[in-house]
């Protein structure tokens, strides 16, 4: 098995035999805590071994956890691959997420698991917003 796409994204469209995967971030920026993700996806292309091992059903886990280990939002699915349907064993998945709440300034990570086995992760960095203005002429 192999993880080929993991990313935190604006939206995602999908096709028959594509997969478009709008606004890639990993950065967001606030005034004040806590603030939250609003509507965004996340996009997960697996990749199987071809062979009769891959086939059956497979746990899918997302964690978001803060800097400190704490888990601030978690998603978990089931998917079953069959041998015999798949070409190439290719798998395009996609995630809505809604409201999830980000109580403080700093990193967070996006953990994904496949039958309980850590496989990739991606960072989400909050920072505070920097204030608009005009700058004084001199």
């Amino acid at each position: 098995m192999n993880v080929e796409v993991f990313a935190l994204c604006r939206s995602i469209k999908q096709a028959e035999n594509s997969v478009d995967i709008i606004g890639i971030f990993n950065r967001l920026s606030s005034s004040a805590v806590p603030t939250g993700i609003n509507d965004c996806s996340i996009a997960l292309r697996i990749n199987f071994t071809p062979d009769k091992d891959s086939a059956g059903v497979h746990k899918i886990n997302i964690s978001l956890k803060d800097d400190r280990g704490n888990t601030v939002e978690a998603l978990s699915d089931s998917i079953t691959v069959d041998y015999e349907e798949y070409s190439g064993l290719v798998l395009d998945l996609s995630y809505e997420l809604t409201k999830i709440g980000l109580p403080r300034f700093g990193e967070y990570t996006f953990n994904l698991s496949v039958d309980d086995k850590h496989t990739c992760s991606i960072p989400l960095h909050l920072i505070p917003s920097k204030p608009f203005g005009f700058a004084p002429f001199r």
